[in-house]
């Protein structure tokens, strides 16, 4: 292998991230051509390092514009350590002035075999008139928009400067620079159109630059430069030229804001705990994501405890903004970093859910395991009868007159017989009996009996019929759950009105199998993606509809959860893309905000601020703020990403056979098995 000779090298810094547009904290002085206020002034034209007075530190900015744009600082280092070091130096320092830039620093071998084809290159080259200008033009400004997508051929702007050497006349060295502008393009086979063109736009670049005297810049062309001098950035070194030198102050050396970079916003009211973390620490908490900082992507991981979850979690965005993600991420961490934590994945609306997570088990409303019994007694008997009587009203949308009978109709069936009947169906037939033998004035009678009869004929699905069924032991998942299994319920096929009593019922036998809890521990989380098929508010404010006084009992009920399940170790994460049409409890209640892009009306739900919901709606893919009112904190991140991988042909041949249960086969065996078990508990 032959040893190739290293010249030099070059820290680069490519930019990858353009800045926030610069807005002067001042007024700036227009008679005052010569000096302005340094805070009024963004320029990359100073010398960072300022190495020597006799021989300052040289410093080049190439600008590539061909199918896309590349904008790259780069100097001549003597070492790779010394070139990645100033490299980090020199964004540091354009970070500093130019807020939500970024940048990747390389450094680059500049190779002696680089310059045995070709020594030399041709240029033109763009000399500024010397003294006070009129105008502070942008040529990068300009550059961009001359020739960005514009022109076929790649071409190149080059911008070099160097402080202007101390003398022995002048005590100190003035802050004044030396400048070279070079542009060169590449034609393979010119044609005399495509010349003019590029020679045109070239020429616009500095027509309108003068100074005062009405002196304007002009062109030089067939520059010859050798390659590495170029590299090197001593373009300088002609020691008998009479060098024009400009400050700062008098040309526009900002990033324009044309560049056809990505730009991260910048939160206000930042608020971020930045903690020493370590290994414990990290181990009890989940990653929300890198910390986003004056609109840079950090390295800076930004965490929330788990043990913070019971305070409950909502998070939202747009379609395809990255809640899946983020949400799958959660569930990982969680399985990997605690023990005994059960999971319930509630999927009430997409298909497919279940590649996106990983669990123990998964049970679809169809399956025979699909048990979920409509009662269970918890410590006090008549409570539990309350409880049961509050959400079956609520689910099926009767008024609260209905609430009571169900609850005397239920403390009657235990005073009899001792428990309820095997099916829900058959409890409320007994309810429409009740009153019918307990009439009540004659509209409010007949409203009521149609009310209950309207849903024993929604609720008559043989499998609703069938899942919802007493039994005397919990469902082997949710004991498994209780365990700290991770389960995947699928009830997406299901009604609006079956999924609201499933999840109703979930959400009693959870309250009445769990307890209270001195310390704030996750013990179980559940998890209800599109939670809008669930918790959605009422169309209409019409107190007689039925699906008003089902939905406002339910949010009621709704937010009784959300505040007792918290002492009991249980945590809540709701997922949605319309949060303005949940109850309110769901978004105003858990303390835990993530929010990925989301349109409005939907983002004044989290802000009051215009500026800051025109951020949330310009959010990109994967990025998120996180208001996390257990810490006080509110910050933007990066979120993680994953792969997925697509399901196997075994979990095809799962769900096919799981899906053919719903084949008329199986549906007469299930109505045949219902009919012989109410046929017994008559006998």
């Amino acid at each position: 292998m032959i040893h190739e000779e290293i010249f030099f090298w070059q820290a680069r810094i490519i930019i990858t991230q353009k800045p926030i547009p610069f807005v002067p904290p001042n007024e700036l002085d227009p008679e005052d051509r010569f000096y302005q206020d340094p805070e009024n002034i963004r320029t990359f034209l100073v010398d960072i390092f300022g190495d020597s007075v006799i021989d300052p530190t040289q410093y080049g900015l190439e600008i590539i514009s061909s199918n896309r744009l590349k904008l790259i600082f780069f100097m001549k280092c003597e070492s790779r350590d010394e070139a990645i070091e100033r490299g980090y130096v020199w964004l540091s320092h354009l970070q500093d002035k130019f807020i939500g830039l970024d940048g990747i620093v390389k450094a680059k071998p500049i190779k002696k075999q680089e310059f045995l084809i070709q020594k030399t290159k041709k240029f033109s080259e763009i000399v500024l008139a010397s003294g006070i200008h009129r105008y502070k033009v942008n040529i990068i400004e300009k550059f961009i928009n001359f020739f960005y997508k514009k022109v076929k051929p790649k071409v190149r702007l080059y911008l070099f400067w160097q402080r202007e050497p101390q003398d022995n006349i002048r005590a100190e060295q003035a802050d004044v620079y030396r400048m070279r502008i070079f542009i060169s393009y590449d034609i393979d086979a010119p044609n005399h159109d495509e010349l003019s063109e590029i020679k045109g736009k070239i020429k616009n670049l500095y027509t309108d630059i003068e100074n005062r005297k009405g002196e304007r810049a002009k062109l030089i062309e067939n520059i010859t430069i050798d390659k590495l001098n170029l590299y090197d950035c001593n373009v300088f070194n002609e020691k008998d030229y009479d060098w024009k030198v400009y400050n700062k102050w008098n040309l526009n050396f900002d990033i324009p804001e044309n560049i056809p970079f990505p730009q991260l916003p910048i939160l206000k009211d930042e608020n971020v705990r930045y903690i020493d973390v370590n290994g414990d620490y990290i181990k009890k908490s989940i990653t929300v994501g890198k910390h986003i900082k004056n609109g840079v992507i950090t390295k800076h991981n930004l965490f929330i405890p788990i043990d913070y979850l019971p305070e409950n979690m909502i998070i939202c965005g747009n379609p395809g903004t990255g809640k899946t993600t983020f949400l799958s991420n959660i569930i990982r961490e969680i399985r990997e970093k605690t023990e005994g934590v059960g999971i319930l994945i509630l999927n009430v609306a997409k298909e497919g859910q279940e590649r996106w997570y990983n669990y123990d088990r998964i049970i679809r409303f169809y399956d025979n395991d699909f048990q979920l019994p409509y009662y269970m007694s918890g410590k006090y008997l008549r409570k539990s009868l309350q409880e049961m009587a509050s959400y079956i009203c609520a689910s099926l949308g009767l008024k609260n007159v209905i609430e009571r009978i169900i609850f005397r109709v239920a403390t009657g069936f235990m005073e009899i017989k001792g428990n309820l009947p095997f099916f829900l169906s058959d409890f409320l037939k007994a309810v429409k009996n009740y009153i019918k033998k307990h009439p009540y004035a004659k509209e409010l009678q007949t409203n009521m009996l149609r009310a209950v009869e309207n849903r024993i004929r929604t609720f008559e699905d043989p499998y609703l019929q069938n899942a919802l069924k007493l039994s005397p032991e919990l469902p082997s998942w949710i004991k498994e759950w209780l365990e700290g299994k991770t389960i995947f319920l699928d009830i997406k096929m299901c009604d609006k009105f079956s999924k609201q009593l499933i999840v109703n019922i979930i959400f009693h036998l959870i309250k009445t199998i769990t307890k209270d809890y001195f310390e704030q521990k996750l013990r179980f989380l559940i998890i209800i993606d599109e939670a809008h098929e669930i918790f959605e508010k009422p169309d209409t404010r019409d107190p007689d509809d039925e699906e008003f006084i089902q939905k406002m009992q339910f949010g009621k009920i709704v937010s009784k959860y959300f505040r007792e399940f918290r002492t009991r170790g249980v945590g809540i994460v709701i997922i949605d893309q319309t949060p303005i049409d949940l109850f309110d409890a769901t978004v105003t209640m858990p303390r835990i905000k993530v929010i990925f892009g989301l349109d409005p009306p939907h983002n004044k739900c989290f802000s009051e601020d215009p500026e800051e919901r025109t951020i949330i709606r310009k959010l990109k893919k994967g990025l998120a703020i996180i208001i996390s009112g257990p810490t006080g904190e509110k910050y933007l991140v990066k979120t993680k990403n994953i792969s997925i991988s697509q399901l196997t042909n075994e979990v095809f041949e799962i769900e096919k056979k799981q899906e053919e249960k719903s084949s008329g086969k199986e549906f007469s065996n299930l109505i045949n098995l219902i009919s012989d078990i109410k046929k017994d508990d008559n006998e």
